[in-house]
């Protein structure tokens, strides 16, 4: 620590690492501090000692000459503890990836634009669904949808920034810089408000444009369902990339790795008779419960739909919706939603045991 790696005029700092051998940037636009930063955490150890203005000598090598980040390491390497709590880590990461994400107002936007186009599509679509019979797949498939794009896209968002983030993640944990709890922490805990007000803007737009229950205790629990399937779907996120050795791998296995979870949800087979050799992917698939959670919300103490008067209709009332899908409003609260806070927690806990593996 206090190791000096350039001292002059901004200007000139970053002529200073492309002559040492530094990565040219591809953006000309990129801030030099970030650029400065990304290389010190990126770059190869002798890249970075080319920059040093000077050498340091340490007691403990007999008089070898060493420099700039092997000193450093050295000297970690030989204390094997951390400067600061693991709170202390946490805040600090928060307060850069908070930053980071409001550098980005570009990437917000965007998603917030793709949201608000996606949800206003939809909502046309499926606009002011009725309450007969025949809107009754109709709404399943809608719940479904809304279920499967946002699940996906918060999962999906996930590999490329974790991935590509891995070079400098290792180099800052094997510095002793911070544990990998820490680092999984504030990512969890800065993701959160952002991914909540999508799931509002998303989830919102499109329940009250199709016409689904206008009871506010159904509306909250079905942005409720939505939110934590995306947190446990996030988290899934953070498994996957932390087992791909890169981008192109995590991209090749991530559909034959969701595939199972999304089809033994309940909507493409019934969930009672999904093979016993398969059961196990409904038993580890947020979508499953999710779904579960969204049907109650809509089809719990509905009674005969429009048009059903006198048992006129193959399912005359909610809970004959529920029941041919093998679904059961007692399981929202007592199975339903403590298995997808569960999934959350645990799939972190296994991407945070492999990321610890990885990084030593």
């Amino acid at each position: 620590e206090g190791q000096v790696v350039f001292e002059g005029a901004p200007d000139v700092s970053m002529r200073v690492f492309l002559e040492a051998g530094s990565t040219q940037p591809s953006d000309n636009n990129i801030n030099p501090a970030d650029y400065l930063l990304y290389s010190l955490c990126t770059e190869p150890t002798p890249v970075i000692n080319n920059i040093f203005s000077r050498k340091n000598l340490d007691e403990s090598t007999s008089g070898i000459a060493v420099t700039g980040v092997e000193y450093v390491m050295m000297q970690r390497s030989v204390n094997h503890s951390r400067l600061y709590s693991f709170w202390s880590e946490t805040a600090v990461l928060c307060r850069r990836e908070a930053l980071d994400y409001c550098r980005n107002r570009s990437q917000f936007t965007t998603k917030a634009l793709e949201l608000t186009v996606v949800s206003l599509l939809l909502g046309l679509l499926y606009w002011q669904l009725g309450d007969t019979f025949q809107f009754v797949q109709t709404k399943l498939g809608l719940m479904f949808l809304i279920l499967f794009y946002w699940n996906y896209s918060c999962y999906i968002s996930v590999l490329p920034v974790e991935l590509f983030s891995r070079t400098a993640y290792r180099r800052e944990v094997r510095g002793s810089m911070y544990c990998p709890l820490s680092y999984i922490t504030s990512k969890s805990l800065v993701r959160v408000p952002f991914e909540t007000l999508y799931t509002l803007i998303f989830s919102t737009v499109i329940y009250w444009m199709s016409g689904l229950d206008p009871n506010p205790a159904c509306y909250i629990l079905f942005v409720f369902a939505t939110w934590l399937s995306a947190q446990a779907a996030v988290s899934f996120g953070y498994l996957t990339s932390s087992i791909s050795p890169s981008l192109p791998v995590a991209m090749a296995i991530h559909i034959p790795i969701l595939l199972p979870l999304f089809l033994t949800a309940g909507l493409f087979i019934n969930a009672a008779t999904v093979p016993w050799y398969l059961v196990w992917c409904q038993w580890i698939s947020f979508y499953y419960y999710a779904f579960e959670v969204m049907c109650a919300s809509q089809f719990y103490g509905r009674e005969e739909f429009t048009g059903c008067e006198g048992h006129a209709c193959p399912l005359n009332t909610g809970e004959e919706v529920l029941a041919s899908l093998a679904f059961s409003e007692g399981n929202v609260w007592r199975v339903d939603v403590p298995v997808l806070i569960v999934l959350v927690v645990v799939y972190r806990c296994i991407a945070l045991f492999v990321i610890s593996k990885k990084s030593k």
